[in-house]
């Protein structure tokens, strides 16, 4: 299974490699009720001078578009809008019309000056149904002429003080005009533009805990806890698992149609709880007992969460498996997945780290220690963020060719959504 997983993903790596590859992430943006309804896709061409100063969103440009036509935008987004940033240069030349319109929401970054001839690229956008949506809005006076073109706000709340976000939806809110709050860091600063109107949000507030102190785990839940606690390899109890297993009809249902599912391709059913046990084998068996546990410890949370978890934690295998720490490979993906515990279940991580008797590096790793592992998740993280100078600095000391990064990612992405499907 193992074998049959690397064979596809060589197979993807050279089927790509053959072009010239862009850096590209994504960013999900949610709606007043927690869902997904679009990414921002992140990107830097990976030959391009990233120390040089240069404004990151000159990175749109006519090869990334083209090398984005060559992915699989449908596995990217995930039948998700792609909010993506257009340059002068990418907008008067038309370039954004190579993506189709039914998927792309076009950002009109800060340093764009409305001129004649941006407006009227604007307006060719417009009426060949493109959405379009402007980036770091702080009512500068010369942004003005985009207003009447625009479907979407996007208001930084980082940079701007809290009073202003409110008086800008006040301001410009006409019942047509949607507004996105941005690079929310917090639950409290999220709840606060939610109250103010925005209509939709961006940013790490949903993958951070919200602390509730005293909280303990419902009963229902503790099994899962159990579960995770099996996964440390000093106390490895394949029997004990089982037994954990058969005293839950719907984990063993879970299990089964797991193994038995497409994902693997089986040619012989497995029909017991045991013998399924056996044919994962300890390595991919601690997987999904992470996978399956982590999924149904989450409670009041986006499931983008939930898919960040198993995205990171696949991308943090592969770099590592490309990397000098190709035997921490197992560890790495462990530590992906319990990278978000804290938010899953509002509360420290250090103290779940304590219940929880997992490898020691793993845990100093999750504690911000910069031990080998603490570097791939840092390596990983800085990738997730779009930090394309920190991502390639961390690379090279792990001797990590970077090149492949994209393809890794696109990967992970995939094996994230489908083992959603398989688990569920």
């Amino acid at each position: 299974m193992i074998i049959c997983a690397l064979i596809k993903l060589n197979i993807n790596l050279n089927k790509s490699m053959s072009s010239v590859k862009t850096f590209i992430a994504r960013q999900p943006i949610f709606d007043r009720k927690q869902n997904v309804i679009a990414y921002e896709l992140l990107f830097r061409h990976p030959f391009e001078n990233s120390y040089d100063g240069s404004d990151p969103a000159k990175a749109t440009s006519r090869v990334i578009l083209d090398n984005l036509m060559l992915m699989d935008l449908d596995l990217l987004l995930g039948g998700k809008l792609a909010f993506i940033n257009a340059t002068r240069e990418s907008l008067i030349e038309n370039h954004m019309t190579l993506l189709p319109k039914e998927k792309t929401v076009v950002e009109i970054v800060e340093d764009i000056e409305p001129d004649d001839e941006v407006i009227s690229a604007c307006k060719r956008l417009k009426d060949a149904g493109y959405k379009l949506a402007i980036d770091d809005f702080c009512d500068q006076e010369n942004l003005q002429p985009f207003l009447k073109l625009a479907d979407i706000i996007k208001v930084d709340f980082l940079q701007i003080e809290k009073e202003k976000t409110k008086k800008i939806i006040e301001k410009y809110s006409d019942g047509k005009i949607k507004f996105l709050a941005e690079k929310l860091e917090t639950q409290d600063i999220y709840r606060k533009a939610r109250s103010y109107g925005y209509h939709y949000f961006q940013g790490y507030y949903f993958s951070r805990p919200a602390i509730l102190t005293g909280r303990r785990i419902a009963g229902s839940r503790a099994r899962y806890l159990d579960l995770l606690r099996g996964l440390s390899k000093q106390n490895f109890d394949i029997d004990k698992i089982e037994l954990i297993l058969k005293h839950d009809i719907s984990l063993s249902y879970r299990l089964l149609r797991y193994i038995n599912s497409a994902f693997f391709g089986l040619r012989q059913k497995i029909s017991s709880v045991r013998h399924a046990l056996i044919m994962l084998g300890e390595i991919e068996l601690k997987k999904w007992i992470s996978v399956v546990a982590l999924a149904s410890l989450i409670e009041d949370k986006p499931s983008e969460l939930f898919v960040q978890s198993l995205i990171r934690a696949k991308f943090c295998e592969l770099i590592a498996s490309f990397s000098n720490l190709s035997e921490y490979s197992d560890k790495a993906f462990l530590m992906g997945m319990f990278s978000l515990l804290d938010a899953m279940l509002n509360q420290p991580l250090p103290k779940l780290l304590l219940d929880l008797p997992i490898d020691e590096e793993i845990r100093n790793a999750l504690m911000g220690q910069s031990n080998s592992l603490g570097k791939l998740l840092g390596c990983c993280m800085a990738y997730e963020r779009g930090d394309w100078q920190e991502f390639e600095i961390i690379s090279k000391e792990l001797e990590f060719d970077f090149s492949v990064a994209s393809d890794l990612y696109l990967n992970s992405v995939e094996w994230g959504q489908d083992s959603l499907v398989a688990i569920a």
